[in-house]
């Protein structure tokens, strides 16, 4: 904690017990520094063979070598304070800086154990379970982190978080993917990025300068054409025997549940992965792969699409 003496004499005043302290190292010549302030907490808690020695007083004033401890304010059963007590600060009433504690301990019913305490600020006694004053606890008995904490490259063991697999697991499953489209440009209106001009290009008047309404699309005998029926404005034109297919960013996992959907005129099959499904003008349905895919292609027959 912030502070610590050792009591080398105690003067009682009207309302205080003050406790002097050497202000001089044992060599005399370098000097030690009341690092305690009004306001702080200081505890004196030690066990041996005859007695055990207990005090945990509010600090009411500070001097250069000297505190002054409350008589009144005070844990119960506290004990007055003589010389040679070793006291720390452990607490602070206004200050939150001042009430954090660290508590290393090689005994106990939770050692070998490391506890960082905040917020102590009254004399509610630590403790090792259910105290929401602990920050971070690390004990064979279990263990305690808060605030962010970051994994460094080349750690190990993360199949041994007992619940992380499931929770992951959970989170995939709640996602809503119905809501996601996985296609690029299936509206067939392009991205709208600006071609490049190079010395030689003619610019007509029906010459186009955004990149082709097929980007992302893999075709054969298909035209990207403007059509008002449609919500984008755009569609595409497949002749017989033609095709479009698409590489999908996300693949669709084998056992999870997809919808498609899209407008058409005319008849031609649906090519995902093993499945082929013949339509006729509009389509909709729900599938479930048995396997990863990663490719979308429709194709027509006899007439175009």
């Amino acid at each position: 904690t912030p502070a610590y003496m050792i009591c080398s004499r105690v003067e009682e005043l009207e309302d205080a017990y003050r406790c002097y302290f050497n202000d001089k190292n044992i060599d005399g010549n370098s000097e030690i520094y009341n690092k305690f302030v009004k306001g702080d907490q200081a505890i004196c808690q030690s066990f041996n063979t005859w007695r055990l020695k207990y005090y945990w007083r509010l600090v009411t004033g500070v001097g250069i070598d000297y505190i002054d401890l409350s008589k009144t304010d005070c844990d119960g059963n506290s004990d007055i304070p003589y010389p040679s007590d070793k006291t720390i600060q452990l607490g602070n009433r206004d200050d939150a800086a001042r009430q954090n504690a660290i508590v290393i301990s090689a005994e106990g019913d939770a050692a070998p154990c490391f506890f960082q305490y905040k917020g102590i600020k009254d004399f509610t006694a630590l403790n090792t379970e259910n105290d929401e004053r602990i920050v971070t606890k690390l004990s064979p008995e279990g263990n305690v982190l808060n605030g962010q904490v970051t994994i460094q490259k080349g750690s190990k063991g993360v199949s041994n978080f007992g619940d992380f697999a499931n929770g992951v697991t959970d989170k995939i499953k709640a996602m809503d993917l119905g809501v996601q489209n996985l296609l690029r440009n299936s509206g067939f209106t392009g991205d709208y990025l600006s071609e490049e001009l190079a010395d030689q290009i003619v610019l007509e008047e029906t010459k186009t300068m955004y990149n082709s309404p097929l980007v992302h699309w893999e075709s054969s005998g298909a035209t990207g054409v403007e059509n008002a029926s449609y919500l984008s404005g755009h569609a595409c034109e497949i002749s017989a025997g033609g095709f479009i297919s698409q590489t999908l960013q996300v693949a669709l996992r084998a056992g999870n549940a997809y919808s498609i959907k899209f407008s058409a005129t005319g008849g031609g099959t649906l090519v995902i992965g093993t499945l082929s499904v013949p339509f006729d003008n509009s389509f909709e349905t729900t599938f479930t792969p048995a396997e990863d895919v990663s490719v979308l292609k429709i194709k027509t027959g006899h007439q175009k699409l």
